[in-house]
């Protein structure tokens, strides 16, 4: 069985000749970050008579999603096992233990988005120089360490990019990032055991209940040093269907009809600045690709992301540092206008008016330790379970 051709070839420039058929040995990327595996493929591909053309989608998917999740997996698992086990000893360092813990999971989260998915760039955009000479200083973020952090919701995982701005940013906000979501989503297996110990703020989107359970956890959080409270006013993702309930609640309540944003909403943000300071960092969030009937959340949905690796190839965040200093009702409807401006802007032009600076999705190695150590839980935790459970 002799070897008749070797070729390298990129995937949209790949012609099969009908005579020869051939099979696939590798796969191989191409991308801004170097150890990405699966985004933009390219096939290193061997030539053979005497075999039948495999195609590479039935290599590519299977093998990407199973790593993934293996990965993955096995990074939730070693987390939340040592969250268990700190826990379990409740020393003087628990709580700061536990933050480290939340730094490792956008370790993680990152870890998986760049190799097992298209990758992506995040270009954060400033006012003018003025601003960027403040708030971002020689490969790092400067924003403030304690302040609330609102941004408009384009889609389920902007969460995700706001928690790597934090990671970026001096004093290790990556591990002192706080979100506000649904109750829901503490009850998903291991991720919720997680968030629950990372004390996030998880509501029942009633008021009544909430309050007062916001009211604490403002409060808590505001006792520590450094913190970002993640609020998305607007309560919701962007899609077809919430739009029109909001242009819907607007004639009702006499609001200003928006296309670009939802009407947000007041009462969380009032309490969080009432307990934790009127700083706020304002961020607007825009996906390359998208528009006012295309939106984000119908381009690039958890389903795309993660599970085909479809990321988008460049999110534009606009970031800036405001005080509340009026009533925060007037404050924020009159802020929300703006972001109406700036998104208006992106979709007509491509990207949000001011000076900007391009910041690849990349992790340090402090994740590959994270990654043996799941491997090694994992291994001893099948051996305990083969060799003496079953005895």
């Amino acid at each position: 069985m002799g070897i008749v051709d070797v070729q390298i070839c990129h995937l949209n420039r790949l012609y099969f000749d009908r005579e020869t058929r051939f099979s696939l040995v590798l796969l191989k990327s191409v991308c801004p970050y170097p150890y990405n595996l699966f985004s933009r493929p390219y096939l290193i591909i061997i030539g053979h008579t005497s075999m039948p053309i495999i195609s590479w989608r039935l290599l590519y998917w299977p093998i990407r999603q199973l790593l993934f999740g293996i990965v993955f997996f096995s990074g939730c698992v070693t987390i939340v096992s040592i969250q268990w086990l700190i826990l379990t000893i409740n020393g003087r360092h628990t709580q700061e233990w536990l933050d480290d813990s939340k730094r490792w999971f956008i370790q993680l989260l990152t870890f998986c988005t760049c190799w097992f998915t298209s990758g992506t760039t995040l270009r954060l955009v400033f006012k003018d120089r003025e601003a960027m000479a403040r708030y971002y200083n020689a490969g790092q973020l400067q924003l403030p360490r304690r302040a609330i952090v609102i941004a408009n919701h384009q889609m389920y995982t902007d969460w995700l990019y706001i928690w790597y701005l934090a990671y970026r940013n001096v004093g290790d906000m990556g591990a002192h990032i706080y979100i506000i979501m649904k109750e829901s989503l503490k009850k998903l297996p291991i991720l919720g055991y997680g968030m629950i110990n990372y004390s996030f703020v998880f509501l029942a989107r009633n008021w009544q209940r909430d309050a007062e359970k916001m009211a604490c956890q403002f409060n808590e959080t505001s006792k520590r040093d450094s913190f970002w409270m993640l609020i998305f006013p607007e309560g919701t993702n962007m899609s077809h269907n919430n739009r029109e309930k909001s242009h819907q609640w607007a004639r009702k309540t006499n609001k200003p009809i928006w296309n670009g944003v939802l009407l947000p909403r007041v009462k969380g943000l009032q309490l969080a600045v009432k307990e934790m300071g009127n700083q706020v960092i304002t961020l607007t969030m825009g996906y390359k690709g998208c528009s006012l009937d295309r939106m984000a959340q119908d381009v690039f949905n958890v389903v795309q992301l993660y599970i085909w690796g479809n990321q988008p190839p460049l999110v534009s965040i606009l970031i800036d540092v405001q005080t509340i200093d009026r009533e925060v009702e007037p404050w924020i409807e009159s802020h929300w206008q703006e972001k109406e401006n700036e998104m208006l802007h992106y979709y007509s032009n491509g990207d949000f008016d001011g000076v900007y600076v391009d910041v690849p999705l990349v992790v340090g190695d402090k994740l590959v330790h994270i990654l043996l150590l799941g491997a090694l839980l994992s291994s001893l935790f099948a051996i305990y379970y083969k060799y003496l459970v079953n005895v």
